[in-house]
């Protein structure tokens, strides 16, 4: 079902994906390179719980690892901040957090509607934004409909590298497993080029 319960809502969840980022081919002519590793946990603790309203403290920590870049080893993030669902199919989380890159403060905000951390539920939309120091601001959409209990289809957008389809393979087991893939095309680009193409393949486990 699409409208999940309150009690649904009120439990503590986490979930960690892993994905990487890679070009089919570069200038030098070599094969899929890899151009982003990143390993992302997200959580979220009910702490206050109102009929359906339901207020959460939410915890997001992210490395990144470039190996075609000047950067060299990782860079990690962290975010703290508070989860508000007015209804139990939408939420809105504001919160902020640090880079170890830049050694600056961050600020985050996200919003999704529908089931965010389930195979269950017929759709989610999930976007996020995070902003501050140097490296200027980052965003990211995730938009999914679940066809079958194992099947869906949707879109990824990423401020950094561009935007195009997604498929998901999900085990919708005790502990759901969603594997997906996507092509980006860069933002801006008018032709489609092997260079203005990206590939992602992640996955995502829910606890």
């Amino acid at each position: 079902m699409f409208i999940e319960t309150v009690a649904a809502q009120s439990e503590s969840q986490w979930d960690v994906e892993f994905k990487n980022t890679f070009v089919p081919t570069d200038q030098s002519g070599s094969d899929k390179t890899i151009i982003d590793r990143d390993l992302v946990t997200r959580g979220k603790y009910p702490i206050i719980i109102l009929e359906d309203k339901v207020v959460s403290i939410t915890f997001h920590f992210r490395i990144t690892d470039r190996p075609i870049s000047e950067r060299k080893g990782p860079a990690s993030s962290g975010f703290i901040g508070l989860q508000f669902s007015p209804i139990s199919y939408v939420g809105f989380e504001g919160g902020v957090g640090f880079s170890s890159y830049t050694r600056e403060g961050l600020i985050r905000g996200a919003v999704w509607l529908g089931e965010m951390t389930s195979t269950q539920g017929d759709y989610y939309l999930f976007t996020e934004v995070e902003s501050g120091g140097s490296n200027g601001w980052y965003g990211r959409s995730n938009f999914r409909v679940n066809l079958t209990d194992w099947v869906g289809i949707g879109a990824l957008l990423e401020s950094n590298t561009g935007g195009g389809p997604r498929f998901d393979i999900m085990i919708p087991t005790e502990i759901p497993i969603s594997i997906y893939l996507a092509g980006l095309v860069r933002w801006g680009s008018k032709k489609l080029k092997t260079e203005n193409i990206f590939g992602v393949v992640g996955i995502q486990i829910i606890f």
